[in-house]
């Protein structure tokens, strides 16, 4: 099963989902921009969700 990438800015805010990545995997994903947080979930799962680019993240502290 294939798994999503969410890629958070320093703003808490989603860069970019990228689709289809390898589980646990360690290889390089191009966000476009500079990032703080990586957020990998099941694949499909941040569709089921509504998570898009552009939404905000927040991170108990």
């Amino acid at each position: 099963m294939g798994s999503e990438r969410g890629i958070e800015d320093r703003n808490g805010t989603i860069a970019r989902m990228a689709e289809n990545t390898v589980p646990f995997s360690e290889a390089p994903v191009p966000s476009g921009e500079p990032v703080a947080a990586v957020l990998e979930l099941v694949g499909g799962r941040s569709a089921e969700l509504g998570i898009s680019e552009g939404d905000s993240v927040s991170w108990p502290k």
